[in-house]
């Protein structure tokens, strides 16, 4: 039986570290243990939906700082370096533990330790698998061995090695802190390659969702690849607090707090907040959710991943209220101090590249 809840920092470390990808039974797992926390997610922060699950609306209420996570595709050390990044203690909210007492008003600690005082939320925007283009040479290598008929080829083996300990890492840190770390699920959680229920068979480089698919099937079996697929179709998809929205797209209509929360009843709600390209949607949508679903602020904004930012920290879309967070070539997250103000995102979208295990953007 898995114990997470003496997760450390070193623990999550040795699973980036993993040398090979994780056994059968490793992987079941730490799956069961996510949905486990997922599927009891109180309604008090996950109102349920018309089935009775907890839906696909995160809604916090509190004034909790948060650091918004883009994309990770792959990519553990950037989830490790977010976990290892440090903040100054002035942003987080007072406890009455003996530890924070001790603290001078401006020393740093890291993600981690804010986590597991329950002083800091982290929302992952999704998109666990596929490298993408960092790994463009190594997708073509394995893409030649598949169509050999070599589904589980060293290429591809040492593809899903890395992915693979990053879902481990999201599976471990839901299950230790299931109110204060979230991933959404993004366009890339579609483990079965489905062309239904608000999914859309993926391949950019080589065909990398049927590969993923071919590979899970054959090393982990059916029973592990419907566990998977049972993980994804567990998460949310849009984030609302009073300073903020957050989804992995930009949503492709107005879709209502009702739909949102119904959305894996919804196939369309799915698929408008996970695909939407730029330039897809009516410029007018984030506008008009924001004022619908966050009426009392002005400064809102919505962060989102999905789409790349080629140059710089960031893109503004939607008369400049939707922040696209994604440059695959960098480390960047957004921090929320959790208080209603302007956003200066100049500041407050940093790397935290300096944090991270290696310096090989994950590349081990």
């Amino acid at each position: 039986m898995l114990n997470f809840s003496t997760l450390t920092l070193s623990k999550l470390k040795s699973m980036y570290d993993m040398p090979v990808i994780p056994t059968n039974g490793e992987l079941k797992s730490y799956l069961k243990k996510a949905i486990r926390s997922l599927e009891s997610e109180p309604a008090s922060y996950r109102p349920q939906d018309k089935a009775g699950r907890p839906g696909s609306l995160l809604y916090f209420t509190d004034d909790l700082p948060t650091v918004i996570v883009p994309d990770l595709h792959a990519r553990a050390d950037f989830l490790m370096a977010v976990l290892s990044m440090t903040v100054s203690s002035s942003i987080l909210p007072e406890t009455k533990t003996a530890y924070y007492s001790l603290m001078r008003p401006q020393q740093r600690t890291t993600v981690f330790e804010a986590l597991q005082r329950k002083q800091i939320r982290v929302i992952c925007l999704g998109d666990a698998l596929h490298a993408e283009s960092r790994q463009r040479d190594r997708w073509l290598r394995a893409y030649a061995g598949f169509l050999q008929g070599q589904k589980t080829n060293a290429s591809m083996v040492e593809e899903m090695q890395e992915g693979l300990s990053l879902i481990l890492m999201i599976c471990a840190l839901k299950s230790a802190f299931p109110e204060h770390f979230h991933f959404l699920k993004g366009n890339h959680e579609n483990i079965l390659n489905q062309v239904s229920n608000g999914n859309h068979s993926f391949k950019k480089f080589a065909s990398e969702g049927e590969m993923v698919f071919e590979f899970m099937k054959q090393v982990y079996g059916n029973g592990t690849l419907q566990l998977y697929d049972t993980f994804e179709k567990s998460l949310p998809l849009l984030v609302q607090t009073p300073w903020y929205l957050a989804s992995h797209a930009e949503p492709a209509r107005i879709f209502t707090r009702t739909e949102i929360i119904n959305a894996y009843q919804e196939e369309d709600v799915i698929f408008g907040l996970t695909w939407t390209a730029n330039d897809q949607a009516d410029s007018g949508n984030v506008p008009a959710m924001l004022k619908d679903l966050i009426p009392d602020n002005p400064h809102a904004r919505w962060f989102a991943g999905h789409r790349p930012v080629l140059e710089g920290k960031y893109n503004l879309r939607a008369h400049d209220l939707f922040v696209q967070l994604h440059n695959p070539s960098e480390m960047n997250v957004a921090i929320i101090p959790g208080k209603a103000k302007p956003f200066d995102l100049q500041t407050q979208i940093l790397s935290v590249a300096q944090w991270a295990p290696d310096s090989q953007g994950g590349e081990r």
